[in-house]
């Protein structure tokens, strides 16, 4: 179930609660093949830190990131990779927003490939 609008009529794909946690768990889906590197690294820093996870005291969030298309490589630091590199490269930075962040209490990269 889709939560309310938490701040500027933003939504978040899904927040969970859960009684050990101070606030909900928020979760941002995205299919990879329709967005580059670039956009990924936004909807982390951004959409999920920047929009979501400010809301309602969320300490705890994930991007999740689904790969169904047709193949496709994404840049990261020069290089075309595969999807494997790319989860890889978002969760090196969700890992610097987690440690610079003194308000993250934990933020992950969930990979799903369906091939």
């Amino acid at each position: 179930m889709r939560e309310p609008e938490v701040t500027r009529k933003k939504k978040p794909d899904i927040r969970l609660v859960h009684p050990a946690c101070d606030g909900p768990i928020t979760l941002e889906i995205k299919i990879a093949e329709r967005w580059s590197t670039l956009q990924l690294e936004h909807a982390l820093r951004a959409q999920l830190v920047g929009t979501y996870m400010q809301a309602n005291n969320s300490r705890f969030g994930a991007l999740v990131v689904c790969s169904s298309g047709p193949a496709k490589k994404w840049e990261v630091g020069g290089k075309d990779v595969a999807f494997q590199d790319l989860v890889a490269h978002l969760q090196t930075q969700a890992e610097a927003i987690t440690e610079l962040d003194g308000h993250i209490n934990g933020l992950a990269i969930v990979a799903f490939d369906f091939h």
